[in-house]
């Protein structure tokens, strides 16, 4: 039996082409029913990705106007669900809204691919074992405002279209969200040095960095790095 949960599973994201398979021999049963209530208990850790996965396919250079729709209906999914969701567990509907959310932020950042918040991020998951989302979500509100420098208009429109009066407005919103659903906004919160901060900019070379309107080289990374610690 071929057992293949869509992954990142609990969050959704089941339309990127990747898949966690399992053979199982005689226990099938038994153990694909620990994988699902393993998945279920991540939940509350995992559904956090899409917190940022969204606004990067919005923003990214690789956007048109179809990723764009998607990704606008799902941010307004997650700005109203989110911290529902994961301090609710147990109520359906806001998993389903996240759920959805999660569902079109993956057709969007499948078409248009993500930027620098998970070129960032990943650095801080493979040497100091941040949990992807939260390693995604962390600069997140930073680099909504830095990108808005270079792409106002858009950034803006993304702003209002979601609820929010202006693009600082929108940020600060993030900034609380992320408080409020546990997740830390800042480095030193992770035992990170601030010393550091150099070495992990220095890693920061994946190609979704180069997605992002706003160019960020070492030097623009080490000061985004510092305003978070």
């Amino acid at each position: 039996m071929l057992f293949c949960p869509p992954t990142p599973a609990p969050s959704g994201h089941p339309s990127v082409p990747a898949v966690g398979m399992l053979f199982a021999g005689t226990r099938t049963r038994e153990t694909a029913n620990a994988i699902c209530r393993e998945c279920l208990s991540r939940i509350e850790k995992d559904t956090k990705e899409v917190l940022d996965s969204e606004k990067e396919s919005y923003y990214s250079k690789n956007n048109n106007p179809i990723s764009d729709i998607l990704a606008i209906e799902s941010v307004k999914l997650v700005m109203n669900n989110l911290k529902n969701a994961v301090n609710n567990l147990d109520n359906i509907e806001y998993r389903e809204n996240m759920c959805q959310a999660s569902l079109l932020a993956g057709i969007a950042f499948s078409v248009t691919g993500t930027a620098a918040c998970h070129g960032i991020s990943y650095p801080l998951t493979s040497k100091y074992n941040i949990p992807h989302g939260e390693a995604c979500g962390i600069t997140q509100d930073k680099v909504l405002l830095l990108n808005s420098k270079v792409e106002f208009d858009r950034i803006d429109k993304l702003s209002k279209q979601v609820g929010y009066s202006n693009v600082e407005e929108f940020s600060n919103e993030i900034y609380k969200l992320k408080k409020g659903i546990g997740l830390a906004n800042n480095l030193r919160d992770y035992n990170i040095k601030k010393d550091e901060l150099e070495t992990i900019a220095s890693l920061c070379t994946s190609l979704n960095i180069l997605a992002n309107p706003y160019e960020l080289n070492k030097e623009e990374i080490l000061k985004l790095l510092q305003s978070i610690y």
